[in-house]
């Protein structure tokens, strides 16, 4: 048998027996229907293989569903264990299931008009209460002398106590309520112990003190499972009027048995003086009483208490083993339900914080590893605007519910590149992006991070459109879609900024007016970036120097590069050139040489249409004047081919054609083909990556390349054949 935890945004844990086919979704026909508002109509589905194997795919949802933090793209076994996360719903596959409570207790209120306070008092006599029997909490119902006893009335007394046993773990399995968990203790007891006048079931807070009064009135909804506060319910069989909400019990005998870790019994034998009782229980004619641990694991979680006035019924040994399996029982479903809020208290704070920051940054943060700090601090770094060039115009040829679609689409690529790069996304708005770097954590590489990110947007747009052309389940937009995107560094303040009703983590400056300034400039498949950003990566950048632009609520024309290379920073991010100053964060560091490039282009071949590409590595041979270049192009094309590869570049469209041969493409290779051996095109003057082809990409190789294309490498500054701003144009 296989079931199904389902961990949903409220709190509560479900669980369902799957299926052969089992649909996950927000309608009213699936078969397990999610209240989640992440989660599509027909969300995803699981299916069980022919070899007893589950397998879970994403139905086209507009969120995404993700397998242990992946999103999944295709078809993939569900495993014991694995979890699956649609918005904040966390549903976890366990194969042969123990028999535990359906729904583990949700958030509901213990106040009750009968159930008032718990009062511990201190004892006036310095002296304990007598102890007449104690016996360790993990201990059993039913004794070793009971369990080979052949005494009728002891057999049936031993019977009762395994009934009692049954019907409170039959209780605790259908209770939904919290405050019903509790009482039912106490009634069963009740049942089962005529003689007890008072009883109550105390949660400790977790400080684990205990108060002058705990009321039960006013607690918080998730007090029992997550103890905010110290937690306690109550039962009086005959009640004074006027003392009906209120139970006295002396702190020693509480503080005994917390001491002890042991369930207690006290006697109040008031004609032996040897005992010397404690006045509180003499005051109330108490003469007997049984207190019990509640433990679970090495968690003191709270204690049981009954007592008697009853002098000819007064509670024994076998009495204090019945609680004391009865709180094991308590403690153990208590424990479990708090574990369960915990997990998707967690749950639902890591799917928040991933909507918003990488993962690495998230996995810190859970773990107390990083703190965000209140207010506003002064910081230094990247910030990052995108949006998409002239989408208003094309979502108004669509239906609202198509462009929320697209754009979700949109969003999940894009937000997962920048947290990959170790980006913290600000907020969308629209079509736009707002997102930062080198804030919450110190990296060294934050710049360079930020406009990698940058460009591996820019080149997985293209692929983006690919895709989209080709999905037959998502409405089309009118035209590809392009963005602009801009970058600028410096200083701002960063920090939790609202009010009262609404507060949110963000930046705020100069720097970051300047950021959204110039991306307002960056047309389609523009990487724009300040002089800020530029010091700290030129080593690394290619870029194409632009004429000075005027921006708004700046006085003079600022000025602008077009970023069109990049070395991305190592995985490790260490190695800076020695002497560079602290707030430089982008020098090369060493054997990091591999440069990302997009650069927008046409591939023509005689008599055909010309194909759009991206080219997004490439490596020269200057002594041989030939490069070997890495191609996302919109189909594929035969290898042998021979194109004429024409460069697409607004700030630089008198940049030398190339004549290039397809070497290799993403047709579907043969089954057990070998790939040809790589070509070394370095001529040893620098130490150059070799580029692999990729699925989805051509490789191609170019003869008698100019040398305008060959002083595409970092650290140089090229000039734009552009003369004026007014020639950029954001299209």
């Amino acid at each position: 048998m296989a079931e199904l935890i389902v961990n949903t945004p409220e709190g509560t844990v479900q669980r369902y027996r799957l299926g052969p086919v089992t649909i996950l979704g927000r309608h009213p026909d699936c078969d397990i229907v999610l209240t989640d508002p992440m989660s599509s109509r027909r969300h995803a589905k699981i299916e069980l293989g022919p070899n007893g194997q589950y397998f879970v795919e994403d139905n086209h949802s507009a969120n995404g569903t993700a397998l242990n933090n992946d999103f999944l793209r295709t078809r993939l076994p569900y495993r014991d264990g694995d979890t699956l996360q649609i918005g904040s719903t966390l549903l976890t596959l366990r194969l042969n299931p123990m028999q535990v409570p359906r729904t583990l207790p949700g958030p509901q209120h213990l106040s009750d008009a009968s159930l008032s306070i718990v009062r511990v008092r201190e004892d006036v006599s310095e002296a304990a209460p007598s102890i007449d029997y104690s016996m360790a909490a993990g201990k059993g119902a039913v004794t070793a002398e009971e369990e080979s006893s052949s005494d009728l009335i002891q057999l049936k007394r031993v019977t009762q106590r395994l009934k009692l046993l049954l019907d409170i773990g039959q209780a605790l399995a259908s209770s939904l309520e919290p405050r019903k968990v509790l009482m039912t203790c106490l009634d069963k007891l009740f049942e089962v112990f005529p003689q007890a006048e008072r009883g109550f079931i105390l949660l400790y807070g977790p400080d684990g003190e205990i108060p002058q009064s705990i009321a039960a009135e006013g607690l918080e909804s998730d007090a029992l499972t997550t103890r905010q506060g110290p937690v306690s319910v109550q039962k009086v069989r005959n009640p004074v009027p006027g003392q009906e909400h209120e139970v006295a019990v002396s702190r020693t005998i509480v503080n005994r048995v917390r001491e002890l870790r042991q369930s207690i019994l006290v006697s109040d034998a008031t004609s032996d003086a040897a005992y010397n009782p404690a006045m509180s229980m003499a005051r109330l004619e108490i003469h007997s009483v049984m207190c019990s641990p509640l433990i679970a694991s090495d968690d003191d979680l709270g204690i049981l208490y009954l007592d008697t006035k009853d002098a000819a019924r007064r509670f024994g040994p076998d009495d204090v083993n019945l609680i004391n399996a009865v709180t094991g029982q308590l403690a153990i479903v208590i424990k479990n339900a708090e574990l369960a809020r915990q997990a998707a208290s967690e749950a639902a704070s890591r799917q928040n914080l991933q909507r918003f920051l990488s993962p690495h940054l998230v996995d810190r943060i859970i773990k107390k590893e990083l703190t965000v700090e209140l207010g506003g601090s002064l910081k230094h770094g990247t910030v990052f605007f995108s949006d998409i060039v002239g989408f208003t115009r094309m979502a108004a040829q669509m239906r609202p519910g198509d462009v929320v679609a697209l754009l979700n689409r949109y969003f999940r690529v894009m937000q997962e590149i920048i947290f990959a790069r170790g980006g913290t996304v600000d907020k969308t708005g629209g079509d736009a992006i707002m997102a930062f770097w080198g804030v919450l954590v110190s990296a060294e590489f934050a710049t360079a991070n930020s406009v990698t990110a940058a460009i591996e947007m820019q080149n997985a747009m293209f692929v983006f459109n690919r895709e989209l052309a080709l999905d037959e389940n998502i409405v089309k937009p009118p035209e590809p879609l392009g963005h602009g995107i801009g970058l600028n560094t410096g200083d701002f303040i960063a920090g939790n900024i609202g009010s009262e009703r609404k507060i949110e983590f963000t930046v705020i400056g100069n720097a970051v007016n300047l950021a959204q300034r110039v991306e307002s400039i960056a047309g389609r498949g523009q990487v724009f970036v300040g002089a800020g950003t530029y010091e700290e990566i030129r080593d690394r950048a290619i870029v194409f120097r632009l004429p000075d632009c005027p921006v708004k609520n700046v006085a003079k024309p600022i000025p602008i590069y077009s970023l069109r290379g990049i070395i991305p920073p190592s995985a490790t991010g260490s190695g800076t050139t020695a002497g560079t100053p602290h707030n430089v964060t982008s020098r090369v560091e060493p054997g990091s040489q591999s440069i990302l490039f997009t650069l927008p282009c046409k591939l023509v071949q005689d008599g055909r249409k010309p194909v759009n590409a991206v080219v997004v590595r490439m490596v020269c041979n200057r002594s041989e004047r030939r490069a070997r270049l890495q191609v996302q192009a919109e189909t594929p094309i035969p290898p042998g081919s021979k194109l004429r590869l024409l460069w697409d570049l607004q700030e630089k469209p008198k940049l030398s054609p190339l004549n290039v041969e397809v070497e290799r493409s993403w047709t579907p290779k043969a089954p057990g083909s070998v790939p040809p051996p790589e070509q070394d095109v370095g001529d040893g003057s620098t130490s150059l990556i070799e580029i692999q082809s990729e699925e989805g990409s051509l490789l191609l190789v170019a003869s008698d390349v100019a040398d305008d294309v060959m002083e595409l490498r970092p650290g140089v500054e090229i000039p734009s054949d552009l003369r004026s701003y007014e020639e950029i144009i954001r299209a």
